[in-house]
């Protein structure tokens, strides 16, 4: 309960997105006290990212706003589902970088080139755990 406190004063505070990879659950699991043990492990997160909100329209532009920001609102749910946007966006990103240098933050929180290694990490992420659920806290 203290985490989710923190979380929620933290998005409030610092104004980020929060992205959060949370193993599925076995699907073939019996109610025992063990299993019921393993099931609360397996649930928990265990990988978690986190990104300024100042890099929003760089991300419209390059077209992955809603799969970074809003998956739930275009069916996605698992890693393996934002892959191939998060791919084609990456693409569009480093094939023309001074297109996207014009969104810089003005307030110089973040630029181009940390959206970008933050992208690639969020890949890494996905292809690693790809059928581990996205949570995403805004």
């Amino acid at each position: 309960m203290v985490v989710i406190l923190y979380r929620q004063f933290k998005r409030t505070k610092i104004m980020s997105l929060d992205i959060s990879f949370k193993r599925p659950l076995p699907e073939d699991c019996t109610k025992c006290k063990h299993c019921e043990t393993v099931k609360e492990s397996l649930g928990k997160e265990n990988l978690y990212l986190n990104v300024t909100h100042n890099h929003r329209e760089m991300a419209e532009e390059a077209g992955i706003y809603y799969a970074m920001w809003r998956p739930e609102e275009i069916g996605l749910e698992r890693a393996s589902d934002v892959l191939p946007y998060l791919l084609e966006g990456l693409d569009k990103l480093q094939k023309d970088p001074e297109k996207y240098k014009k969104f810089n933050p003005k307030n110089g929180w973040e630029n181009y080139e940390g959206f970008v290694d933050f992208v690639q990490k969020y890949i890494n992420c996905c292809i690693l755990y790809p059928t581990h659920f996205i949570n995403v806290w805004r």
